[in-house]
């Protein structure tokens, strides 16, 4: 959930899925991790350092995220895409600012015009953030000629998203963080060539070696976190068309195959559901086996002729493998097993002990024997209330 809840979870051990995309988190969030949380299972490299230089101190495991397996055989109708042109490329995000859709229209604007056998497809949705329709405006004004761009700004169902996967040449991706990148693993999956930044939490999809990287600069994050100290790429737009371009002209080179097939294979082993579940089952064992007992302070009579006393002695035996007991007992009793006695703290006196001075305050009064405890005590002193 969003903001992250975690003050009220009832189980015995509390873990975080949890994924971001700036270099820090808020504090706020930091102090509830550390108090409520046993561990996080973050979705990357990238998300376990920002949380460790945010000053997380809890246990976190890299559990990555899981990637369904692609349907080449999916499609897609949308009035959007008829008559395509030769080459697609394919971008799939909120177009959050993060998501540099502002980069990828201006790469590909100052790259192609209208006379370019190339589309681009946006895949976007409603939100406060989606300023897409303003900046085509603004690029389709500047320039005379505009190049093809295919903008769906709804919702679709997961077989056709995999059919747009099954359109596109190439799948753009010119974030300035991403926690993972999922639209990335999704595209490798489908052996669609990825040109991306290899930063943040794509830098466990993207290298050298499995994708077409492009250069950025690390600058201070402009989002509506507005969190000091926090950071962001930004990708060079200039390469970015160039990339781009490249690949247009040299669609089926070796060297870009051997690329696919590398991110292909990464996926599938590395970001399976099986692997996800996996590292998230050893994280969890190993929280059981290393967790610190629960701590309960247990205000009570102890180590006495009471009864009170056997049932909390009983509760104590059975439960010290579990939980962590300190033991604030009453002073001026008769010990029975000193040998009991360690750890315990005497801080309080019951208020029928002839040293109380509640008991002072009602001298004189009759006494009579406790039914749950067998102490004497004075009977007169108090009336018990229906509640």
């Amino acid at each position: 959930m969003w903001p992250p809840r975690v003050i009220d979870t009832p189980g015995g051990i509390t873990c975080e899925y949890f994924g971001w995309e700036e270099s820090r988190i808020p504090s706020p969030m930091v102090e509830d991790f550390n108090r409520y949380l046993d561990g996080v299972g973050v979705i990357s490299n990238f998300v376990r350092d920002v949380l460790r230089e945010s000053g997380v101190n809890i246990p976190i495991c890299v559990v990555g995220n899981g990637v369904d397996p692609h349907d080449f055989d999916a499609s897609i109708q949308a009035p959007e895409l008829d008559d395509l042109r030769a080459f697609s490329f394919l971008h799939v995000s909120s177009a959050f600012p993060r998501k540099g859709v502002d980069i990828l229209l201006d790469a590909y604007f100052s790259t192609f015009d209208g006379s370019s056998d190339v589309s681009l497809i946006l895949k976007t949705f409603p939100n406060p953030h989606n300023e897409v329709g303003e900046l085509l405006q603004s690029l389709r004004s500047q320039h005379p000629n505009p190049p093809d761009v295919r903008w769906i700004n709804r919702d679709i169902d997961e077989h056709e998203l995999k059919g747009l996967f099954n359109l596109a040449g190439c799948y753009v991706h010119p974030a300035r963080g991403e926690g993972f990148g999922l639209p990335i693993a999704e595209a490798m999956a489908a052996g669609v060539p990825v040109i991306a930044p290899s930063y943040s939490g794509m830098a466990d999809l993207v290298t050298d070696e499995t994708a077409i990287t492009i250069p950025y600069t690390v600058e201070e994050a402009q989002s509506h976190f507005d969190i000091p100290g926090s950071v962001w790429a930004e990708p060079d737009t200039k390469q970015l068309g160039f990339e781009m371009k490249h690949l247009v002209e040299n669609p089926g080179s070796s060297e870009l195959s051997a690329r696919i097939a590398r991110a292909r294979d990464l996926v599938a082993v590395e970001f399976s559901w099986e692997r996800a579940v996996h590292r998230w089952e050893s994280f969890i064992s190993d929280l059981e086996l290393n967790a610190a007992p629960i701590k309960v302070a247990m205000v009570t009579t102890w180590n006495s002729r009471c009864g009170v006393a056997e049932n909390s002695r009983y509760i104590v035996d059975h439960a010290a493998d579990q939980v962590d007991f300190e033991i604030f007992a009453d002073a001026g009793v008769q010990i029975i097993e000193p040998e009991a006695e360690h750890g315990v703290i005497r801080t309080w006196r019951n208020r029928w002990d002839p040293t109380s001075p509640s008991f002072k305050m009602n001298s004189g009064s009759p006494t009579q024997t406790c039914s749950t405890c067998n102490s004497t005590s004075a009977s007169s002193s108090f009336s018990r209330s229906p509640s």
